[in-house]
């Protein structure tokens, strides 16, 4: 079995000395989608704990439903920047803006961004 497409030498107490690092590719995601599902879980679950806000009083977890709302913030300050982001690397179709593949980069803009 390889790690990463390389072949891995194994010396002999069985321990992965190298392999082909290569090979080895980040993966293409815009990020979209994990922000948008975590907001929905926060959201979810601020309407879970407005339902039991007696409950909540009673144990005196209030503070709770101010987790949630912190959450669901920076989830739609999360999609904001992914947004962009994804905007500037070209994808600007909105059916691609939730897609896993965004097309690769200027190499003149990755230089820009970092000067």
């Amino acid at each position: 079995m390889s790690i990463g497409g390389g072949t891995p030498r194994i010396d002999g107490n069985s321990r992965l000395i190298s392999h082909d690092k290569t090979s080895l590719k980040p993966l293409e995601v815009n990020g979209i989608t994990a922000v948008t599902v975590g907001t929905l879980a926060w959201t979810i679950t601020l309407i879970v704990l407005l339902f039991s806000r007696s409950w909540l009083a009673e144990t005196e977890r209030t503070h709770w439903i101010w987790i949630a709302v912190s959450g669901i913030i920076l989830g739609l300050l999360g999609f904001r920047y992914s947004t962009r982001r994804a905007k500037r690397l070209g994808l600007t179709n909105s059916t691609k803006l939730f897609s896993s593949k965004p097309k690769e980069p200027d190499q003149s803009q990755l230089v820009q961004d970092f000067e």
